[in-house]
């Protein structure tokens, strides 16, 4: 699966531009993950020379929680297709301004519109409020939502905290998040 799908109007201070990444079976699978933004300490033009983006991430903390979230639901990487929400890192991996916010979200929306996908696990805030201006109580994300799923466009969707928040649990407290997520993917 190749995604085409790029920033008309990319911000104009970001430092780099995040591809998405798609698994071999994804097409058969129909999973989306959607990551917050790109982490600024993965995209160092240093190691963006000998190596590609995707396996500069597997090696950092979120990574590693991916990788453990997807063992556990019997998936491996070329099962599912990741993006970020953003898709820029900014200095000082500040937020998007609104401008800069709504371009994004285009361009996350076109994804997902061409990617069809059968399921849409959102990790963290932003890649939450990136499809949901509300939460479902109208209110903003806040923690009650994580584990709950909802419906975008007609596609089942869960929402979950981010690998970062993840990486900082007990062991044993991340064990019932990963449950969760297996139940939804099995669902």
């Amino acid at each position: 699966m190749v995604l085409n799908t790029k920033c008309e109007n990319p911000c104009v201070d970001a430092l780099h531009y995040c591809e998405s990444y798609a698994g071999v079976n994804a097409d058969k699978t129909g999973l989306l993950f959607v990551l917050n933004r790109p982490d600024k300490r993965i995209l160092q033009p240093s190691l963006l020379e000998n190596d590609s983006w995707i396996n500069i991430l597997m090696r950092s903390q979120t990574g590693k929680i991916l990788f453990e979230l997807l063992d556990h639901s019997n998936l491996t990487l070329d099962d599912v297709i990741l993006t970020n929400a953003f898709k820029c890192t900014l200095p000082g991996d500040r937020e998007p301004k609104k401008h800069e916010y709504q371009n994004c979200v285009e361009v996350l929306e076109k994804q997902i519109e061409q990617i069809d996908p059968k399921k849409v696990i959102l990790m963290g805030r932003l890649a939450y409020e990136a499809l949901f201006k509300t939460n479902l109580n109208g209110q903003r994300f806040d923690t009650e939502l994580v584990g709950s799923s909802t419906t975008y466009d007609g596609i089942l969707t869960l929402i979950t905290h981010h690998p970062g928040r993840i990486w900082r649990m007990p062991p044993e407290e991340r064990l019932p998040h990963y449950e969760r997520v297996k139940q939804f993917l099995e669902y």
